[in-house]
C-alpha cells in the first residue's frame, strides 16, 4: 500500500538495496515494487526455530525452495499463465509438529527385537492463493526429520507435498490444471508396516508424481455441455525395482442441458496409454459409452447405458474387448432414500450391482 517514489527519487528496500524508479520505467517498476514487497512478506513471516540444532533463515528457506519443490514449482507456475487474472490473496502459513514415539519393534522383525524411541521434528508451511478470479494455487510442504535415542546412526530425513494449481487461458474456454506430489509409500506389501508410518525396516520409499490437465470447454446454450481433457502424469520411484510410469489420458464428454428436461444423457470417450519406462510393458485403455437416465417419475427414474470397452495388459489372462451395456433404475421412496440398481455385461461376464 505503499506509493511509488517520484521520479529521480532513490529508494531503499528492506534488503539494503537502492533502486533508482524513473518516471521512464512506468508499469514495469510498478510490478517490480509489488513483486519485491510480496517476497518480503513472505520471507518476514518464516519461523526461526534454534532449538533440536535446526535453523529456518531466509537463506535456508529459499535452499529448501529450490532443492525440495521441484514438481511443485511446475504447479505453482501454472497461476502465471494467467496474467490477466486479478491479484487475489496469498496466504502463507509456517507450521512446525514436534512428535515423540515408542516402538518395540523398530526394525519390523519376527525376531531379535529392538525398542527405542523415535523424535520427529517436522517443519513446514502452506500457500494459498485465494479470491483469484481465473487461477488458483494451493500448496503444502514439510519435512520430516527422524531421530532415535538409543541408535544415534539411525536418522532420517523425508518431504511431504502437496500441490494444485489451474489457471483460465481464455474465458470460458480453455483451462490449464495441475498437480504434484511427494509421499512416501510401500515397496513390498507382504513385509512388516508401522501403524505410524516410522520404521527403520527400509520397507518405505519416496513416491513423486505430477501431471498437467489442459482441458477445452464449450458450452452450446442449453442443449449441450463440451468438454475434452488431456492429462499426462509421471509416477516415479526411488525404489529401482518399481518402474517409472508416464501415463497419457484423453477424452471427451457431451452431456445434456437444460433443453433436456426429463432426460439426461451423457456422451463420452476415453483412451488411457500406460508406458512402464525401462520396460516393454505398454496398457491401453479405451472406451467409448452412451447413458441416459430419464427423470420424470419421481419414484422410479430408469436408467440404460451401452458402449465398448477395450484393455490391454499382459498382466490380465484374458484382457476385455466387446460391447458393454446395462439396464435399471434409481429408486427414490423419499427426499433422504436412493436405491441405484442395474444389470447389464461387462468384462465378457454378466455384471449386477445395487
Amino acid at each position: 500500500n505503499k506509493p511509488v517514489p517520484s521520479a529521480g527519487s532513490t529508494r531503499y528496500d528492506r534488503f539494503g538495496t537502492a533502486g533508482r524508479v524513473g518516471a521512464e520505467q512506468g508499469i514495469g517498476a510498478v510490478w517490480r515494487t509489488a513483486v519485491r514487497g510480496l517476497l518480503q512478506a513472505v520471507l518476514e513471516r518464516l519461523v526461526v526455530c534454534e532449538g533440536a540444532g535446526y535453523r529456518w533463515t531466509k537463506l535456508r528457506f529459499e535452499i529448501l525452495f529450490r532443492s525440495a519443490m521441484g514438481p511443485a514449482a511446475v504447479a505453482a507456475g501454472l497461476c502465471a499463465l494467467c496474467p490477466s487474472a486479478s491479484a487475489g490473496d496469498w496466504d502463507f502459513t509456517p507450521n512446525l509438529t514436534v512428535e515423540e514415539l515408542f516402538s518395540d519393534n523398530v526394525n519390523l522383525t519376527q525376531t531379535n527385537r529392538e525398542s527405542d524411541f523415535i523424535t520427529v521434528i517436522r517443519p513446514g508451511f502452506s500457500l494459498e492463493r485465494k479470491g483469484g478470479a481465473r487461477s488458483h494455487l494451493s500448496l503444502d510442504l514439510a519435512f520430516d526429520h527422524t531421530r532415535y535415542l538409543r541408535d544415534k546412526t539411525r536418522k532420517d530425513t523425508t518431504k511431504t507435498l502437496n500441490a494444485e494449481a489451474g489457471a483460465e487461458i481464455y474465458e470460458n474456454v480453455f483451462f490449464l490444471d495441475g498437480m504434484a506430489s511427494i509421499s512416501q509409500a510401500t515397496v513390498a506389501n507382504t513385509a512388516g508396516e508401522s501403524g505410524t508410518g516410522v520404521s527403520d525396516s527400509g520397507n518405505r520409499t519416496e513416491l513423486i508424481s505430477a501431471s498437467a490437465n489442459p482441458n477445452v470447454r464449450h458450452h452450446f446454450r442449453n442443449w449441450a455441455d463440451y468438454r475434452f481433457d488431456y492429462v499426462i502424469s509421471n509416477v516415479r520411484v526411488e525404489d529401482e525395482s518399481i518402474d517409472t510410469t508416464v501415463t497419457q489420458r484423453y477424452g471427451s464428454t457431451l452431456t445434456s442441458g437444460r433443453e433436456f428436461a426429463f432426460l439426461r444423457w451423457t456422451a463420452e470417450t476415453r483412451t488411457q496409454e500406460t508406458d512402464h519406462r525401462g520396460t516393454d510393458r505398454k496398457d491401453e485403455r479405451r472406451l467409448a459409452q452412451f447413458s441416459m437416465q430419464y427423470v420424470d417419475r419421481i419414484v422410479f427414474q430408469p436408467t440404460a447405458s451401452i458402449g465398448y470397452e477395450q484393455i490391454k495388459d499382459n498382466t490380465i489372462t484374458e484382457p476385455p474387448d466387446g460391447l458393454i451395456w446395462s439396464v435399471g433404475g434409481v429408486f427414490q421412496p423419499g427426499p433422504r432414500t436412493s436405491v441405484q440398481l442395474s444389470h447389464g455385461q461387462r468384462y465378457g461376464d454378466p455384471n449386477s450391482s445395487l
